[in-house]
């Protein structure tokens, strides 16, 4: 069993779970093999099997395997028949492992961090607006990358931290030659899927840093920033939560005041651009020099 540090955890894994970085710490988490007796689960609007019992969650995806996650400290897995080995690994540190950080109350965004000068700031928004695009391209340009597709935030009473995520980049092929490269050159995410793994070799942020600002992307005819209200803040933050179908049926009061700590404390930005990346090095200008004005 090796041990790795994924999301500021140590976490030991009889799974191998390259890309990360190895930890000589105590475990946070242990990832264990089965057995999973299941019990009787519940499908998400997503499809996602799933049942929770006091300090344990149930998953289970056909063809990739069944999981337990209990007290956000313990794994238990049973790899499906033939599972593909990087799409269950990416399962495995995916939403598996962010259910432990939901157990250990963490706040978790479907976003995209960055670092700029010993701040967080993370980028949100639905699928295809472009989180991933824009971190990568932030992160071409001299960005450290903190985390990519799951932003987790362990929320304070004022303050927050953001805790290094997947550092890897989930680009479609469009966005993967947007930041010079071609997408032949990396793996599918997964085998019947265009969006490819991009691995990012330097300029990893190893460590938490303070959450600065929340940048929630949209499509417009024009590129703008606005600022939210708390009111607008709160709405937004729930429906980018991660897994936000599944974690629908899962939420406590306690998910609901760190909505209402973070909407109060961090400033929440509207990021409007177009639909097109032909005008993608103008927004990501006005972008750069909001960054600026601000950090």
């Amino acid at each position: 069993m090796l041990t790795y540090r994924v999301y500021g955890l140590d976490v030991a894994s009889v799974f191998p779970l390259d890309g990360e970085q190895r930890s000589d710490g105590l475990p946070d988490v242990t990832i264990e093999q089965g057995p999973v007796e299941l019990p009787r689960m519940q499908r998400s609007r997503m499809g996602t099997l799933y049942h929770k019992t006091g300090d344990t969650i149930y998953l289970h995806w056909g063809g990739i395997g069944m999981f337990r996650i209990k007290a956000g400290s313990e794994i238990t897995v049973v790899p499906a028949p033939g599972a593909n080995a990087k799409v269950f690994q990416r399962t495995l540190t995916g939403t598996v492992l962010v259910m432990a950080l939901f157990q250990r109350e963490c706040f978790l965004l479907h976003a995209s961090a960055v670092g700029v000068n010993g701040d967080a700031v993370v980028f949100s928004g639905d699928s295809g607006h472009g989180k991933s695009t824009l971190a990568s391209s932030l992160h071409a340009c001299g960005y450290s990358l903190l985390a990519d597709d799951i932003a987790a935030i362990q929320v304070g009473e004022t303050t927050h931290q953001v805790l290094p995520g997947n550092q890897e980049f989930k680009l479609w092929p469009d966005s993967v030659r947007n930041i010079g490269k071609h997408e032949h050159a990396y793996d599918r995410f997964f085998p019947d899927l265009e969006k490819r793994l991009v691995p990012v070799g330097e300029r990893l942020q190893r460590d938490p840093l303070p959450l600065r600002s929340i940048y929630v992307l949209d499509f417009g005819e024009t590129e703008e920033i606005e600022r939210l209200s708390s009111r607008i803040s709160a709405i937004e933050l729930v429906r980018n939560t991660y897994g936000v179908t599944l974690l629908h049926d899962l939420r406590t009061a306690d998910f609901f005041q760190q909505v209402v700590r973070l909407a109060r404390s961090v400033p929440v930005f509207r990021l409007q651009r177009g639909r097109s990346l032909d005008r993608f090095d103008r927004f990501l200008a006005m972008v750069k020099e909001h960054l600026a004005s601000r950090l």
